[in-house]
């Protein structure tokens, strides 16, 4: 092959590394953008099951409290933990919930104000 061919193919092998490797770089950034939105969205929908289960577990305890005068509260986390597995850690209580949901929704309102408008 001459050498005006071989420039010509590096020249198009230039050309294609200069346009593929801003297109690859913002297509992961993007990504990594829409990963976190997704990942803080679910969080703040988990939050909103955890104040709504215990919303759930203090109406069971009034219903108990009233119908057979005591809560039973302990008595059913104790055949979770023992019978499940299952026991709360503590991190959540619901005063933790509700100042969690409140930084997450702006955490969320920052990202999305943060990621690049589509055209």
């Amino acid at each position: 092959m001459t050498d005006i061919i071989w420039v010509a193919i590096i020249k198009g092998s230039f050309l294609l590394c200069s346009t593929l490797i801003p297109s690859v770089v913002i297509f992961y950034l993007g990504k990594r953008y829409v990963d976190r939105a997704k990942l803080v969205n679910d969080f703040i929908i988990l939050l909103e099951d955890m104040r709504t289960m215990i919303s759930i577990e203090e109406l069971h305890i009034r219903e108990h409290t009233e119908s057979i005068g005591e809560s039973k509260k302990n008595t059913i986390r104790n055949f979770a933990s023992i019978e499940r597995g299952h026991s709360l850690s503590g991190k959540f209580s619901k005063s933790k919930i509700e100042k969690k949901l409140i930084s997450m929704n702006k955490l969320s309102k920052e990202i999305t104000h943060s990621m690049p408008k589509k055209s």
